[in-house]
């Protein structure tokens, strides 16, 4: 575009120095050299330079008629001779300088560098074509050259740039200086000063962020984040407190930040602070002989289990030992076994638990053996289990029945018959009849399955939500902020895109030093500058997210930009230069890192950029060709800059601390259940982990891992919650834009919770039921916790056996007796509200209530039945509707820096209007996503 290096020459013809001039200030035109004699065939590019030739007072006229020696008059005067001087004069390029399009930038962004001739008159000429120019960068390591004259920052510190011109020997002797701040976060460190510790102790968290290029980052914000996390988890900016053991990943976290470098840490159980006791097999009566076996659980003064503690036994009266723990009854009486942990301990003293037993010459009559009362038994649900007992008459045995069917009896009195069984609660009712047909009846109670959840531990996936692309996208704009692209949408035409850019173009300017771009020897006809007025971005910007395998794909398309430039020099003018839009696109990976959902940039993609327009008064021809040059490159590459780190920067920030919020509110890090007869709330202790993130082009599944916790008073013997069958996460593609799945196991997890922290040993009594003397009571000691099976439609069963009960009714009983209990009800759930839930309509499917060691009359059987059935729904009523208040929702939280795009911090976006179904498995909400 700019015209190639002019040289001075002295020419004999008048018209040929024109025709130079012309050339010169057009760039057109076909010299051809005739020893000192350039003549320049100027065509038809004569006409362009006229106008501006008049305006500066010359006559640049290419109209001047050729003269030929024969058209000379024979008395014109002879002309002048001038001797031929040699060669041309060499180049007018004296010295080069230096400008960059920014003083300050971050490791990682463009500067771009443009480099002015000056002649020796001091002017700003153009580089001709051919010549090239070099940068020469102290220290070397700051900069890269990407392009053209597009450089990137990489050190931090101070550079300078100094623009050079190998082929003249000429370099910028005052260079540009450059501040180069360190880039956003790109890794972050984590140290920790430990990596073990004991439960309650503080552990002291050191983070070090650096750039993308290995810059040290002193002022980043950084987060210090804990997975798992929820209750026993505390954060004090760099301090973190964990009551509860186990491994934990302790992580530094900075938004956007793709390389987050953990530390492991293992939290192990103080000292023992607590101690429970139980027996097994749990009878309540037993008879002279009976072997059974004392269970422990010591826990720390947070509940941890203490594994292996130092117990020593004793029984008062002493009986017979069979081990450590074990005990035969000899004889008859209440015997206490008590079980001793040694100190150390938290409270400096010995811990003593004991339980009581009753011993009975008379005895029962049938016994369950294996599986014991109130046993937990590991095996595929639906498979046989040989049932074992004893049964005892002094008529002799004639038979047993188990189940209605005939079982084999040995000559010691015990008898084998197998059975089938079914996932949870298994009641099995055994029959003897002796040789004078009387007959006697018990039912054995065990609880059944081949899936369990430790207690204590994490179950993974329990909870698991699934959004399709219209949460993350439904392509409309004006129904408010219903999917994560209108975040994306409303920062994209906030205001601070258009400040970014224009305080870019500010730093950037002069963007065009006044140059000389029609040069002669006569000196510069024309020069030209161009400086930056303003910047209009009057959009609609828009920009859509799409779903991809292993992550997001966000284009965005920027519209309306209008640059405002004042044209100086020779010829001024104001005017703009538009761009119809400008588009990028982005892709995005979504994974777990720290523990919580996180962005980072896959790649750049694309960029689309739009027609270019022009708008200047008075300018035509090659100077709007300058504007629209300049405009084509350096202006609009520090657009798309500036338009790119933006999407990057800011927008990719918001997203990664959105997707990083999200939480379970609707529980809570804690919750407390009110006991059943009133005492102190059992506090229960919610923790969560995410396990997994799946994302393809359909949907993005959130999988999350639960954990509940409470202090132990129950000491019997467990396998942990039961698990329906099947596999736990729920990856059903949803009916609509969000579902959110709860698998059964979750709810057993709470009642599993609930029952080792003591909720079913209770006393109920009748003043709390209705229809039954205040005076009635029964004392519940429960062997096995409630668990929920899953059932198609919107109810759930629920099996609660192995209940030990002392009943005490004055009206009908003159003295308390001792029954065991079970029962199966069924319920139906409601959502109230958006995520409360209510079990209805609890009602009994099947009942059993044997009385030990104690004849009753059918009237006297048939009121105890009636209240102890009572007794059992409103235990169950009450403890569900307190153990899962809300159904756990996961929702994702809008960080605090929203604000400054209008968008509302502290926000949850997540479930609306949901509808609750129930199946075999999972509790199961589904609705539209938005603004919670």
């Amino acid at each position: 575009m700019n015209p190639p290096f002019c040289v001075k020459a002295r020419v004999t013809v008048v018209t040929a120095a024109a025709a130079m001039l012309v050339a010169c200030a057009t760039g057109r035109g076909t010299s051809v050299e005739d020893d000192d004699v350039v003549v320049v065939d100027v065509g038809d590019v004569a006409d362009e330079v006229a106008d501006a030739g008049t305006d500066l007072g010359r006559d640049v006229s290419p109209d001047t008629e050729e003269t030929s020696v024969d058209d000379v008059p024979d008395d014109a005067p002879e002309p002048d001779v001038v001797e031929d001087t040699g060669p041309p004069f060499p180049t007018v390029i004296v010295a080069v300088d230096t400008r960059l399009s920014a003083t300050a930038v971050r490791a990682g962004q463009a500067v771009f560098a443009s480099c002015d001739a000056i002649d020796a008159d001091g002017q700003i000429v153009a580089i001709p074509e051919g010549v090239s120019v070099s940068y020469v960068i102290a220290p070397a390591a700051a900069l890269e050259v990407v392009s053209g004259n597009e450089l990137r920052a990489l050190q931090a510190g101070n550079a300078s740039v100094s623009c050079a011109i190998p082929s003249l020997s000429l370099i910028d002797d005052t260079p540009a200086d450059l501040a180069i701040r360190p880039g956003a976060p790109y890794t972050v460190l984590t140290e920790t000063d430990r990596v073990a510790l004991t439960a309650g102790e503080q552990v002291q968290v050191t983070c070090t962020a650096y750039d993308e290029q290995g810059n040290y980052i002193p002022d980043a914000e950084l987060e210090v984040l804990v997975d798992p996390f929820g209750d026993g988890v505390e954060v004090f900016d760099d301090r973190v407190i964990i009551e509860r053991a186990g491994l934990y990943e302790i992580t530094c976290s900075a938004d956007g930040a793709p390389d987050l470098i953990s530390e492991l840490i293992e939290v192990a159980p103080g000292l023992p602070a607590a101690l429970a006791v139980g027996i097994t097999p749990d009878r309540g009566i037993y008879t002279i002989g009976d072997v059974v076996s004392l269970t422990w659980t010591v826990t720390d003064e947070y509940g941890n289990l203490v594994e292996n503690p130092p117990v020593q036994f004793s029984s008062v009266p002493t009986v017979p030992t069979f081990g450590a723990g074990r005990f035969r009854f000899d004889a008859e009486g209440i015997i206490r076994l008590t079980v001793f942990v040694a100190r150390p301990t938290a409270t400096g003293s010995p811990l003593v638990g004991s339980i009581e037993v009753i011993v009975n010459g008379v005895g029962p009559t049938i016994d369950c053996e294996f599986p014991a009362y109130g046993a937990m038994i590991n095996g595929p649900p639906g498979a046989p289990v040989l049932i074992e007992g004893t049964v005892g008459d002094e008529f002799g045995v004639a038979q047993v029945r188990v189940n209605g069917i005939e079982a084999y009896i040995r000559p010691d009195n015990t008898f084998i018959a197998e059975v089938p069984s079914t996932l949870g609660g298994n009641f099995v009712r055994v029959e003897a009849f002796d040789e004078l047909g009387a007959s006697s009846s018990r039912t054995c109670a065990f609880l059944m399955g081949d899936q369990w959840t430790p207690e204590g531990t994490f179950l993974d996936d329990d909870i698991a939500m699934t959004l399709t692309q219209e949460a993350f996208d439904d392509r409309n704009r004006s129904d408010g902020l219903d999917s994560l692209d209108d975040l994306i949408h409303t920062i994209l035409n906030s205001s601070q895109l258009r400040t970014q850019i224009d305080s870019a173009l500010r730093a950037a300017d002069p963007l065009y030093p006044t140059t000389c771009v029609l040069d002669s020897w006569f000196g510069c006809i024309v020069s030209v500058g161009v400086n930056y007025q303003y910047f209009e971005l009057s959009g609609p910007n828009d920009a859509s997210l799409t779903l991809v395998d292993g992550g997001l794909r966000t284009s965005v398309n920027v519209r309306g930009i209008r640059v405002g430039l004042r044209v100086r020099g020779t010829l001024s003018s104001s005017g703009s230069v538009s761009l119809s839009n400008l588009g990028l696109t982005m892709t995005f990976d979504v994974g777990l890192a720290g523990g919580r959902p996180r962005l980072a940039l896959r790649s750049l993609d694309a960029v689309d950029v739009g027609g270019i327009d022009s708008s200047f008064s008075g300018l035509t021809g090659f100077i709007i060709d300058i504007v629209v040059s300049l405009f084509e490159g350096t202006i609009r590459d520090l657009i798309r800059d500036q338009i790119r780190d933006f999407v990057q920067n800011e927008i990719s920030a918001v997203l990664d601390d959105t997707l990083s919020g999200l939480d379970i509110s609707s529980l809570g890090a804690n919750f407390d259940v009110p006991r059943l007869d009133g005492g102190a709330p059992i506090p229960v202790g919610f923790g969560i982990r995410f396990s997994r993130i799946t994302v393809d082009p359909s949907r993005a599944i959130f999988g999350i891992g639960s954990r509940f916790t409470a202090p132990i008073a129950h000491g019997g013997a467990t396998l942990g919650a039961l698990q329906p069958p099947g596999a736990i996460l729920d990856d059903r593609r949803p009916d609509r834009s969000v579902r959110v799945a709860v698998n059964l196991a979750l709810l057993n997890q709470v009642l599993h919770t609930l029952w080792r922290g003591g909720l079913f040993d209770a006393t109920v009594g009748g003043d709390s039921l209705g229809g039954v003397p205040s005076d009635a009571q029964a004392i519940l000691y429960a062997n096995l916790p409630p668990v929920a099976v899953g059932r198609t439609g919107n109810d759930i069963d629920l099996h609660f056996g192995g209940l030990r009960a002392q009943v005490t009714y004055p009206s009908i009983l003159a003295e308390p007796i001792t029954v065991h209990l079970g029962a199966k009800v069924r319920t139906g759930i409601d959502l109230i509200g958006d995520s409360e839930l209510d079990f209805r309509d609890i009602r009994l499917t099947e009942f059993y209530f044997d009385p030990i060691s104690t004849e009753i009359d059918a009237s006297t059987r048939a009121t105890l039945e009636s209240f102890l059935q009572s007794t059992i729904q409103s235990v169950l009523d009450s403890s569900l509707d307190d153990a899962l208040p809300n159904f756990p929702i996961p929702a994702f939280e809008l960080p605090s820096s929203v604000t400054e795009f209008g968008l509302p911090a502290g926000a949850y976006l997540g479930l609306l209007e949901p509808i609750l179904t129930v199946d075999e498995r999972h509790l199961v909400l589904q609705g539209n996503f938005g603004t919670r």
